[in-house]
This record gives structure tokens, sequence and C-alpha cells, in this order.
């Protein structure tokens, strides 16, 4: 019985070291700015697709949990006329 005991205080203390680290690790990834700008263009990307409008920026950067930073953001029309233009943008996402 002991054996068994020892055995599931092992499988748990395993189990809570994997949930500690997962958010560490989690966002350790998304300060490499290469997994940013990954993130970033699929984002736009999807974005784009929705509002059917050219989306483009030359840096951008996810600068907390929620919050993206663009600089030099553009956003076009359907006839490809400037609609938007800002050269900082801060974005926050919806949970």
């Amino acid at each position: 019985m002991t054996k068994i005991i020892k055995k599931i205080a092992k499988q748990f203390s395993y189990l809570l070291v994997i949930l500690t680290l997962l958010p560490v690790l989690f966002f350790g990834i998304f300060q490499i700015p290469a997994v940013q700008d990954y993130v970033i263009k699929k984002l736009v990307v999807k974005i784009s697709s929705i509002i059917g409008t050219e989306l483009d920026y030359s840096k951008a950067r996810i600068t907390g949990v929620r919050k993206v930073r663009f600089d030099n953001l553009f956003i076009g029309d359907q006839f490809n006329d400037t609609l938007i233009y800002s050269s900082k943008t801060i974005a926050v996402m919806p949970i």
C-alpha cells in the first residue's frame, strides 16, 4: 500500500512541475521575435481576409498578454486607397 501511495505522489509531483513550467515556457517562447513575427503575420492575414482589405506594417511586437504594437500600420480599402495610416498603433485583443 505504501508503494502505491509513493507512486501516486511521484506522478502527482511530475504533473505539478509540468503544469508550473508550461506557462513559463509559453511566455518565454512568445518573447522570441521570430515567433512573434510568425504569429502576427498569421493574424494579419486572417484579419485581412475577414475584412477584405489590405493590411500592412513595418514592425510589430507582442507587448503584453493581449497587446500588439504596430509601427507604420496601413489599412487600405477595396480600391487601394489609404483608409487608415498610423505610425504607432497599439491593438488590444479581446479575450
